[in-house]
């Protein structure tokens, strides 16, 4: 969505990282991001020593270590599958500028099977490769495929390699979100949660099983926001992720967090199976580790408990505190009514 809100990032700062050098930069279009501090641009640009203008997609501003880490230094092993980098340079102010190749397109409609299956395909064979990469780093201590990491992004690649996460890391959070909400007793009576309420208290006697559960899938690199704007299919028939904001080493189930939700972005309810059959199968074409149907299906089955467990409990807090930035009363009334389904679900396939 363009706007014509001025550009903040200094034509000297955007010179800097195309840095195959620049003879003019001949168009800058910005376009919205609804992230404060930040900024997205395509930008026309004629490389010196050439007369024909490239494009690129440049994002600027705080809190973009992570992708930058990703596209700057891990990457090449999988330039199928994301746009090529063609700079990455720190900000005066300690921000990130990233400019990557900008790819015409359209955005997948995860309504419609085919582009769905296509989605899930070439996110699992991504999933896939890296699986493999990741395994060999932690189970040998070879180091993850990486070109030199430069000092400022030094503690996003400490960030990625210490904040695995594990069995121990979800058994803990899970015990943690069921014992918030069963605290809000009175709040759970008020919105007629009891059903929730006895699932928690389950919750908490089975968090060792249903983190083993979600944990029975590889460890993987994961974009961290896997949905359909973060998703092209580029017009040279090749499908690409975009944004790896979030990127981070989980369990490879963790790039189906969210799906079954009905959020926008996200696979409807109906075509839950389809995405996980999809994924499982490129998976399988790709993965030197097979993926089983029934441990993925119940993975996710188990990571949808962890997930609802976590935001009821956000709600709750919110709801205690005054939050009003967004209506936590019918988000609550939501996961309350739907957990108790979800951890039915999971115990069948524990």
């Amino acid at each position: 969505m363009a706007t014509d809100a001025p550009a903040v990032l200094s034509p000297g700062a955007l010179a800097a990282v195309l840095d195959t050098g620049v003879d003019a930069i001949v168009h800058r279009e910005s376009f919205y991001w609804d992230t404060p501090g930040r900024g997205i641009e395509r930008v026309t640009w004629v490389p010196r020593a050439d007369v024909t203008p490239s494009v690129a997609c440049v994002k600027y501003g705080a809190g973009l270590e992570r992708e930058a880490l990703a596209q700057s230094a891990l990457l090449d092993a999988a330039v199928d599958a994301v746009p090529t980098l063609i700079g990455c340079r720190q900000l005066p102010d300690g921000g990130v500028v990233l400019a990557t190749r900008w790819v015409e397109g359209r955005t997948p409609d995860f309504s419609t099977e085919a582009d769905l299956v296509a989605g899930c395909t070439m996110a699992a064979q991504f999933a896939a490769e890296w699986a493999d990469r990741v395994r060999a780093y932690f189970g040998s201590g070879t180091p993850l495929p990486r070109r030199g990491v430069p000092a400022y992004l030094e503690p996003a690649w400490k960030w990625l390699l210490t904040h695995v996460r594990d069995v121990r890391w979800y058994e803990i959070r899970l015990a943690r979100y069921a014992a918030s909400v069963l605290e809000q007793d009175d709040l759970l009576r008020e919105l007629d949660a009891s059903l929730a309420a006895d699932a928690c208290r389950e919750i908490s006697a089975v968090a060792s099983r249903l983190a083993h559960r979600i944990c029975s899938t590889p460890l993987t690199l994961d974009p961290g926001d896997f949905a359909r704007e973060n998703a092209l299919f580029g017009n040279d028939g090749r499908a690409y992720l975009l944004d790896f904001e979030r990127v981070r080493i989980v369990p490879v189930v963790n790039w189906f967090e969210r799906l079954g939700e009905d959020l926008r972005g996200q696979p409807a309810h109906s075509l839950l199976d389809v995405a996980l059959r999809a994924f499982v199968d490129g998976w399988n074409a790709t993965g030197v580790v097979p993926l089983g149907w029934e441990i993925f299906r119940g993975a996710h089955n188990s990571l949808r408990v962890w997930r609802h467990a976590s935001e009821l409990s956000g709600c709750l807090r919110d709801l205690v505190q005054g939050n009003l930035t967004y209506d936590a009363r019918a988000s609550a009334v939501r996961c309350a009514r739907d957990l108790p389904k979800l951890f039915e679900t999971a115990m069948t396939t524990l």
